[in-house]
């Protein structure tokens, strides 16, 4: 073997030098060239991922949102590195945001409704603490009555915006 990616590195030469020279990008990445360093080389950010760079250190360079959060991270990987439950919202679904550890409130101001997240596997309970009214909740299609009962809403909470008659109430 000749001269790793380090030595070269310990000298001068440059990611883009090192890319030419065929070196992957797992060797740069563990010759600990930064994001920024690699954005002027011809990797792909996929390759920088699986090489091991984190979403915080592409979001250090000048890289597409896109193509970082397109990439290949969890949703849990891009929202501890930064990006907001509007920003994935294209291109997962509210079940992944989910267990992406994205809250109600934070799918909310994704502009969501009761009913995605309903099907996103969110409980009722989590959407009124995530600011979404009992209105917004029994629309059609999102929580019955008998549903919000068995996650132990009282008769009063039901009733309290007139969103349930009493027959729905009493179920």
């Amino acid at each position: 073997g000749g001269y790793t990616a380090s030595e070269f590195k310990a000298v001068g030469y440059s990611a883009v030098n090192l890319y030419d020279a065929s070196f992957s990008a797992k060797e740069l990445y563990d010759a600990s060239y930064t994001a920024l360093q690699m954005y002027d080389t011809s990797y792909s950010v996929i390759e920088l991922r699986i090489a091991g760079y984190s979403v915080t250190e592409l979001r250090s360079a000048p890289y597409a949102n896109v193509l970082i959060i397109t990439a290949g991270y969890t949703p849990t990987e891009l929202r501890l590195g930064g990006y907001s439950a509007a920003d994935l919202k294209p291109h997962f679904t509210a079940e992944q945001l989910r267990i992406g550890g994205y809250t109600a409130s934070q799918m909310r101001s994704a502009e969501y409704t009761a009913g995605e997240l309903r099907i996103g596997g969110y409980t009722a309970r989590q959407l009124i603490a995530g600011g979404y009214t009992l209105f917004q909740i029994r629309d059609p299609g999102n929580y019955t009555a008998t549903q919000l009962r068995s996650e132990s809403f009282l008769a009063r909470e039901l009733r309290y915006d007139g969103s349930y008659n009493l027959v729905q109430i009493r179920g």
